[in-house]
């Protein structure tokens, strides 16, 4: 009996461990319902924390010289950093440059598109997420500009342990394995 009781002990305990934590992420008016966790923070924090793997989409990016510096150094960490991006094309012409014009001084960064030949028409590259290891995932409404980070309403979820970062992680590896996404 006691032994049946110090399994399932061990059992619950490995679970708990497995937990996801959420948090609930919000940038611009604040409210008594969620604290001002701002996502310029939160986003550099959980590319500041990447051992061996980045990796972020989003639909606009503008140049964020502190993103952009926490990635370099990311990646001179060792950390591979893989970024999904849109394109003019992919973006119907709603878009004024490619999405990988931010990040153009980065060297040795993996960037990735959605080739228009292989959408639905109409569809775009509209995920903003960042998942760093498979074990951290930032699901947010917030693209990578100056505006999106600090002062645009913009709300998301971090997601700490638990299967979705490492479902996420590996969904994103599974379209660029597959040749969905392909490298620009």
């Amino acid at each position: 009996m006691l032994a049946l009781a110090l399994q399932t002990g061990l059992t619950l305990l490995e679970h708990e461990q497995d937990a996801e934590i959420v948090e609930a992420v919000a940038t611009g008016p604040t409210s008594a319902h969620v604290a001002l966790r701002h996502t310029r923070a939160v986003l550099l924090s959980l590319i500041e924390d990447a051992k061996r793997e980045l990796v972020m989409t989003s639909y606009v990016t503008y140049p964020v010289p502190d993103l952009v510096r926490a990635l370099q150094l990311a990646q001179e960490r060792g950390v591979v950093v893989r970024l999904l991006l849109e394109t003019v094309a992919g973006s119907g012409g709603a878009l004024k440059f490619d999405g990988s014009f931010a990040f153009r001084s980065l060297h040795g960064v993996e960037m990735y598109a959605w080739p228009v030949e292989q959408r639905i028409q109409g569809s775009r590259l509209h995920a903003k997420v960042a998942v760093a290891d498979g074990e951290v995932a930032f699901v947010t409404s917030a693209n990578l500009t100056g505006s999106a980070l600090d002062e645009n309403l913009e709300v998301g979820v971090l997601i700490r342990g638990g299967p979705s970062p490492r479902r996420l992680f590996d969904h994103f590896h599974a379209l660029i394995s597959s040749g969905v996404m392909r490298r620009i």
